[in-house]
């Protein structure tokens, strides 16, 4: 898709917010600049939200998803409003306002039918990890996982099972946490979601390293590294990971030039 062609289904939008972020944003633009009615354009602007959010700009992202929830409300789908509101909780926590985040993903779950409120249950434990409740993330993935997969959610049943693989992982399940991961990363390879696909070579690395395989870590994140540059994807948590465990590896020289690699950047 390029900037000069009119999208087709603003889910497309979405689906490769990940993937092809660039693109994604030139499609959003073009939605709105096509005065299309508000359910398509809750959708570009969730889709640019996500963007800000993916890349640092909170307060951009949350005054982008507060316009797409209003656009969704506008539109008369509960399912297109909680989807929305579900990604503003997340935005919203990220930015340290857990009491609002969490409420929204609240209303959103309340609000969701079928395969949606399987994803909004994915987002809430993701906000629950986040915050350390990690059994009431697992009780939402246990919700959600099975219901992705039974829908053939692919994409999204492979995202619930990497989230998964980190709350095991907080929870000292390493085994449990690399297994999530590695069929995540098998499941992202069956779609075009290239970016969630290296994400999950990059959560095998941190498995690895606290695991005590200093080798495998620094073989998988040098992968992802590798993964991320060619799609034109930095991402600052990986170098914080290499550093980590190159200062494990006893390996100080190639940790301090891999931050300030990572700080250029």
């Amino acid at each position: 898709m390029s900037g000069a062609r009119e999208p087709g289904d603003p889910h497309d939008v979405l689906a490769m917010v990940f993937a092809r972020p660039k693109e994604a944003l030139r499609a959003a633009r073009a939605i709105l600049a096509g005065g299309r009615g508000p359910y398509d354009s809750s959708i570009a602007r969730q889709a640019i939200g996500i963007l800000h959010r993916e890349f640092g700009d909170l307060e951009a992202a949350i005054a982008e998803l507060r316009q797409a929830v209003r656009l969704a409300r506008r539109s008369g789908s509960p399912d297109r409003e909680a989807d929305v509101l579900a990604t503003l909780g997340i935005a919203l926590v990220h930015r340290g306002r857990t009491r609002s985040g969490l409420s929204a993903l609240d209303s959103a779950a309340g609000r969701a039918s079928g395969t949606t409120r399987a994803r909004v249950l994915f987002r809430r434990a993701g906000a629950r990890w986040i915050l350390g409740r990690h059994r009431e993330a697992l009780d939402d993935l246990g919700v959600a996982a099975p219901a992705l997969r039974r829908a053939g959610d692919t994409v999204w049943a492979a995202r619930a099972l990497s989230l998964r693989g980190h709350v095991q992982l907080a929870l000292g399940g390493v085994k449990d946490a690399d297994a999530d991961f590695s069929v995540a990363q098998r499941m992202f390879a069956t779609t075009m979601q290239e970016h969630d696909s290296v994400v999950a070579v990059q959560n095998r690395g941190v498995a690895a390293f606290v695991a005590g395989d200093l080798p495998t870590a620094l073989a998988l994140l040098d992968e992802a590294d590798q993964g991320f540059r060619r799609l034109g994807t930095p991402m600052p948590d990986l170098v914080a990971d290499q550093c980590a465990v190159m200062l494990a590896a006893g390996l100080a020289r190639e940790a301090l030039e891999q931050a300030d690699a990572g700080l250029r950047l």
